[in-house]
């Protein structure tokens, strides 16, 4: 398995330039795709009877509930998956025949192994109290008060898309949250985002942190900045290590789809465990899961050259 640090790039008499370039087209298509699917959640509000401005909160009705989640799916498949891959596809398709094509540039050729697999979601999981912990820190940094404001408006329609009355809404949640963000959101942030930065940077670890600080500011949602600052490091570090692209699309689908099933067992009362509250996690217990990634980090390379 290669590693993306040894990174294959087209011919090219300018990489700084061709780096603008990807990003620029990346940036349109994203823009377009947005406007899309904005489009066709219009088109399908007005065959549902569904409001084009819709406020949502735990009080909502199912009918709402379904058109918030219609809406943020057909964003995030248009904004985020086709522009992402139609990018990629754009700029590293195979001509003439010859030559390595996307699916290289990429690294979806090759179906990672249960190690491997078990090893990303694995430093996930052991990451969660330090990810926690964080949290507490960022929420002790003053903000403006129209980043709270925000965050209020986003927690209470995040308690609407999250009330969940059956097993078919479990579903249609870890679709639309769980399975659409960890495809689309790889494909831009790590597989076109973080490989051109990592043609322009001296390190490869500069691209990572860049990459991720970008990644976490995209989702408009302060308070909880550096928590998924540390959650892009982490699935930026498993991709620039492994060279595999659905090894950071599985650790990210499992880190969504933990918390939706999570807040579904506990609103039919079959945890105690509540994933909308604030969890205090003490000092001690983050540092062993610092400790606890550090070492899962380290199983991790040392997998990677065993492949090799």
């Amino acid at each position: 398995m290669d590693n993306i640090n040894q990174d294959w790039t087209p011919p090219s008499p300018d990489a700084h330039v061709r780096v603008r370039q990807i990003l620029a087209v990346q940036a349109g298509l994203f823009i377009l795709g947005s406007g899309l699917g904005l489009l066709a959640y219009m088109v399908l509000a007005w065959l549902m009877g569904w409001p084009l401005e819709l406020t949502i909160n735990e009080d909502s009705g199912w009918s709402d509930r379904m058109a918030i989640r219609t809406q943020l799916g057909l964003g995030h498949l248009f904004g985020f998956c086709v522009s992402g891959w139609l990018t990629i596809w754009l700029f590293y398709r195979r001509l003439g025949g010859h030559g390595p094509d996307w699916r290289d540039y990429l690294g979806v050729r090759q179906a990672p192994t249960g190690q491997q697999i078990g090893l990303a979601i694995l430093l996930i999981v052991a990451s969660i109290p330090m990810v926690l912990y964080s949290y507490q820190i960022n929420k002790m940094i003053p903000l403006p008060e129209v980043f709270h404001f925000m965050e209020d408006q986003t927690e209470e329609a995040l308690k609407g898309i999250l009330k969940m009355d059956n097993l078919g809404e479990l579903l249609l949640n870890v679709t639309i949250i769980a399975l659409l963000p960890a495809i689309g959101e790889e494909l831009l942030f790590r597989g076109v985002l973080q490989r051109q930065l990592m043609r322009r940077v001296s390190h490869p670890l500069v691209a990572i942190v860049l990459a991720s600080v970008i990644f976490s500011a995209f989702h408009l949602q302060f308070e909880g900045f550096i928590p998924r600052f540390i959650l892009g490091m982490l699935l930026g570090w498993i991709y620039w290590q492994t060279g595999n692209f659905w090894l950071p699309v599985i650790a990210h689908f499992f880190n969504n789809a933990f918390q939706v099933v999570g807040q579904y067992l506990y609103n039919h009362n079959l945890i105690a465990f509540n994933f909308e509250e604030d969890i205090e996690v003490p000092v001690l217990v983050a540092l062993v899961s610092v400790i606890m990634v550090g070492l899962t980090m380290r199983l991790i390379n040392h997998q990677v050259r065993f492949v090799r």
